[in-house]
């Protein structure tokens, strides 16, 4: 698989991740780590910087606040 399609999966594929051992499902990869992925996994398999992986937390964690109407 080429990089660049690989990041375009990420970014547009709900179950995709960039990882074979796990089939490139993220459904897979949460089966194998039922108590959360390491940040250093999640930045692998999203093909982000590990610094970035907090960040991007953040950004998922305020829009879903907006969306149901909670405040911080």
């Amino acid at each position: 698989m080429i990089e660049e399609e690989a990041r375009a999966k990420v970014k547009d594929d709900e179950d995709f991740v960039f990882s074979k051992r796990h089939e490139y499902s993220l459904l897979k990869l949460e089966e194998r780590y039922p108590d959360g992925v390491p940040d250093n996994v999640i930045a692998t398999v999203l093909m982000i910087p590990e610094d970035q992986v907090e960040n991007e937390y953040d950004k998922v964690v305020e829009k879903m606040r907006g969306l149901m109407g909670v405040e911080p």
